[in-house]
């Protein structure tokens, strides 16, 4: 059994990386969308979206993929963050 058991992923994300998770996965913003609250390019979006599948593949679409990623991880830690913290945060070490 690896770090990396199903329904426990640790996301290491840029910032950027976890502001685009954010956006599509619990907005439902498409990547233009997201480009364009973030001032940058579709084509950005698609990048970002590109590499952070790269690192967690899945057989899903990457919409769909983004959006469970977002439900997975962002989600279940806004739900204990609510109290305090702000939420959405990535690790990044």
């Amino acid at each position: 059994m690896g770090s990396q058991e199903e329904g426990c992923l640790v996301l290491r994300l840029s910032p950027r990386e976890a502001q685009v998770v954010m956006l599509i996965g619990r907005h439902g913003l498409t990547y233009g969308e997201a480009a364009s609250h973030l001032d940058i390019s579709g084509r950005t979006v698609e990048s970002y979206v590109g590499r952070i599948l790269q690192r967690y593949p899945s057989q899903k679409r990457p919409r769909a993929a983004i959006t469970e990623m977002y439900y997975h991880h962002y989600h279940e830690e806004e739900v204990i963050e609510s109290e305090g913290a702000s939420p959405g945060r990535a690790t990044t070490d």
